[in-house]
């Protein structure tokens, strides 16, 4: 991201000139997960552009996961969405599998607006299509948003991981983004959406800075649900987290 403002490199200066709330709190609140039934709803307005190379269909470190029982991953393609899938904005990214749930369509997308008093807004979406017997059912939806004053957020900044690491015949699906855009050398804001199933987990934090007068530490905070997760989940979370959001803390 492009440095917009540099000011005088004091802690105190750094923070009273970023444009946007850096409370992982009330990012937590902004979030929305759900879970919906698919049939009866009209598709939204959608771009079709091509789906950027970064963020391509999943990509596992493990080749072994293709060979698991009851899971297997397939390619996805923007073109090869059903129409019946709905979503909002432009496709960022997807991921297509099939494991206990039925054939999984994982879509992510964005859509940008202007709030009442012409604010951008830049919203971030996600969802989880199941087929099995035929029947279709959104299993999850999330979506996240922030009004930005100078840079837009990155959106989709890793690529959409799918695995079976514990072999329970139900994919884990996770993806790094940032929403949230600045104005100076402050630190960004990041979100990691993993689920398993239906069940969310999440680690949420920002990159530190490490300049001449000015440390701020970056941060991690994980999900309480990870506690009673397989240890697997923890551990794939947290080496994506930390391919994909730099960390400039002190030595």
């Amino acid at each position: 991201m492009m440095l917009k403002v540099i000011l005088p490199l004091t802690l105190a200066a750094i923070f009273s000139i970023n444009c946007t709330s850096f409370d992982n709190v009330s990012q937590a609140k902004a979030e929305s997960t759900k879970t919906v039934e698919a049939t009866g709803v009209s598709k939204p307005e959608t771009e079709t552009k091509e789906t950027p190379d970064a963020s391509e269909s999943s990509e596992s470190s493990s080749n072994s996961a293709n060979a698991q029982s009851g899971f297997k991953k397939l390619t996805f393609s923007q073109k090869s969405v059903p129409k019946s899938f709905a979503y909002e904005g432009k496709i960022l990214g997807g991921a297509k599998w099939i494991d206990a749930n039925g054939e999984n369509t994982l879509i992510v997308s964005q859509k940008d607006a202007k709030n009442g008093d012409g604010e951008k807004v830049q919203n971030i979406y996600g969802y989880l299509y199941a087929i099995k017997n035929g029947v279709t059912e959104q299993l999850w939806k999330i979506q996240d948003s922030a009004t930005n004053y100078c840079d837009s957020g990155k959106g989709l900044v890793s690529p959409i991981l799918v695995q079976d690491s514990d072999n329970d015949e139900i994919a884990e699906n996770l993806f790094v983004y940032n929403v949230q855009g600045n104005c100076d050398v402050s630190p960004v804001s990041y979100k990691l959406m993993m689920h398993s199933g239906e069940t969310k987990y999440a680690i949420r934090g920002a990159t530190g800075i490490n300049i001449p007068g000015s440390v701020i530490k970056s941060e991690k905070n994980f999900d309480v649900a990870f506690d009673d997760a397989p240890k697997s989940y923890k551990q794939t979370a947290s080496k994506l987290w930390d391919s994909y959001v730099k960390n400039f803390n002190a030595k």
